[in-house]
């Protein structure tokens, strides 16, 4: 009699702290970060989203081909395109051009060199555009100021 009550108790338990943690700042942040395709993200947050979401995938391949097979693995594709996709679209809205410019991709050779290049090295655009604030918080240079003074 003990049992079901203490498995209500738990599944209640779990459900509080999954809702509570789902609540937190930190994680709606991340999550909104992976999978949202609106907004910005300076290149600095484009390389340790990319980058993160590679090492999860590494990990996670890993254990899983282990744990369950080559097979498995593939459920494993599509949340890393999709958080890839997601990070590289708001990079190019930082750079205030439309997440289209991925179809680049689809170019041999050139594509993903262009598009690496575009997103990892060059600065976003300074100040607002169509796709948000800028995600430094940049305001105009000391040259910008003393031109306008």
């Amino acid at each position: 009699m003990s049992s079901p009550s203490l498995g209500s108790s738990l599944t209640r338990r779990l459900r509080d702290v999954t809702t509570r943690l789902a609540d937190h700042p930190f994680v709606t942040r991340r999550l909104r970060l992976l999978l949202s395709l609106k907004g910005r993200v300076p290149r600095a947050t484009f390389w340790y989203a990319t980058l993160g979401a590679w090492a999860a995938f590494v990990v996670l391949f890993l254990l899983f081909e282990t744990a369950f097979g080559r097979a498995s693995t593939l459920l494993l594709y599509p949340p890393l395109l999709w958080a890839v996709f997601a990070v590289s679209g708001k990079r190019y809205h930082d750079r205030d051009k439309s997440a289209r410019w991925l179809l680049l991709l689809l170019v041999p050779i050139i594509g993903p060199l262009w598009v690496a290049f575009e997103l990892g090295f060059r600065r976003g655009k300074r100040g607002e555009n169509r796709f948000g604030a800028d995600p430094t918080g940049s305001r105009p240079g000391p040259v910008a100021i003393g031109l306008a003074a």
